[in-house]
């Protein structure tokens, strides 16, 4: 199924699925502009919007884009669009199509989105890629009505719910849908819920929203994002240790930093990475500050790692979001450079031939070998003192680190 199909939230039917846990605005007893309504409603929703901020921090969650273009029905002057969601990593397979239709309420107090989906949806993927002016379908063509949206004006956005007895599904084990929507200009905050005939909820969303967010897709790169996203968090490798005494007990600690007056471009995912062992053996803990990039002259993927200046680091991932900052001036030298290649929903990398300079334990030179995934973060390093030999690191294999809970701060 490849990489991000493992993701265990993925929204399903764009506009949310309803919690009633949101509470929605009170009814305006009052007509509104509501083609102006209906204007600003589709210019909100055109454009590429993904969740990659909320996978980011949360190695669970799923990277989704989506995509929304206008599009014109022939032989009609409504006001339709086209919209595909798909795993950032899989933007070329969408998981879900739909044609949406944005028209005044029939009590005109707000907007309506009914959505259509397209009996043959292979033949659209990627519609949005084409010309305005060739964005053009048939009504036939729109396939069946699944639901309907209304939507109204609340301070700066929309709010949206479906109907109250939800809308007709047939998707892992639910048969009906209920959906809720916060729509601003930059953003959108969905709920979805799937509930059996029994009317218990079999998938979806309990407390958090799936949420998007406005992005420049050229500048996006789902696979740097997605590397990142698998970096992230917390892993140890007790499961291997009690299976095989002679790796040490290593524990590694990841979370993302901002930099302030950062040197790096905007969009480059930034991490500080700690590294731990209590062993009698082998007593260390250190520090450094990982970028993954694109390289501009290879197009491969990389990890390059920096070492952190100061005492200031430790348990760095322990503190508040907030107060993971870098300044740019604690930023030392270079110290190595991972490349990594994506294949099957896997990134393989190592260093490159010669390894990185290392003066760990009389060594001159570092190779690693490594392999992220679902599963977690295979590392062998080894260390080569000048004549070649080995002087530390495994002589049978990777260490395999598996993520592992911590309490959140």
């Amino acid at each position: 199924m490849g990489f991000a199909m493992e993701f265990t939230r993925v929204a399903l039917f764009g506009w949310g699925l309803s919690l009633g846990l949101v509470s929605m605005p009170s009814v305006l007893g009052q007509l509104i502009d509501a083609d102006a309504q209906v204007r600003e409603v589709a210019s909100y929703l055109v454009g590429t919007m993904d969740t990659s901020a909320r996978a980011a921090i949360d190695r669970d969650a799923a990277d989704v884009r989506m995509t929304t273009c206008p599009i014109r029905v022939a032989d009609t002057d409504a006001t339709f669009l086209y919209q595909e969601q798909a795993l950032s990593l899989q933007l070329d397979r969408p998981y879900r199509q739909r044609f949406l239709e944005i028209s005044p309420s029939t009590d005109n107090l707000g907007v309506e989105s009914i959505s259509y989906k397209p009996a043959n949806p292979e033949a659209w993927i990627g519609l949005c890629d084409k010309p305005e002016v060739d964005r053009i379908v048939s009504v036939p063509d729109l396939g069946e009505k699944v639901c309907t949206i209304a939507l109204q004006k609340d301070g700066e956005g929309y709010w949206g719910t479906t109907p109250e007895e939800g809308c007709p599904a047939n998707y892992r084990g639910a048969v009906r849908v209920t959906n809720q929507v916060r729509l601003t200009e930059m953003t959108m905050e969905t709920w979805d819920r799937g509930f059996d005939a029994e009317g218990n909820q079999v998938w979806g969303a309990q407390d958090d929203s799936y949420q998007y967010r406005d992005i420049d897709p050229i500048a996006q790169d789902p696979q740097v994002n997605a590397i990142a996203q698998l970096f992230n968090g917390a892993f140890d490798n007790s499961a291997q240790v009690a299976a095989d005494s002679s790796f040490l007990p290593v524990r590694f600690h990841n979370c993302p930093a901002a930099v302030s007056d950062s040197p790096f471009p905007e969009t480059t995912p930034i991490l500080v990475s700690e590294q731990a062992s209590n062993s009698p053996e082998l007593q260390f803990a250190s520090q450094r500050l990982v970028q993954f990039r694109r390289s501009a002259e290879s197009g491969a993927i990389e990890l390059a790692s920096y070492k952190l200046e100061g005492d200031r680091w430790d348990n760095f991932c322990d503190r508040p979001p907030a107060e993971r900052l870098v300044p740019a001036d604690a930023i030392g030298n270079a110290e190595c450079t991972i490349v990594f290649r994506f294949e099957e929903g896997v990134f393989i990398g190592s260093t490159p031939e010669g390894g990185c300079p290392s003066n760990f334990r009389g060594s001159e030179a570092v190779t690693i070998n490594a392999r992220f995934s679902r599963d977690g973060l295979d590392l062998w390093e080894r260390w080569y003192d000048g004549a070649g030999n080995q002087v530390a690191g495994s002589e049978t294999g990777a260490y395999l680190y598996r993520p592992i809970a911590i309490d959140s701060p």
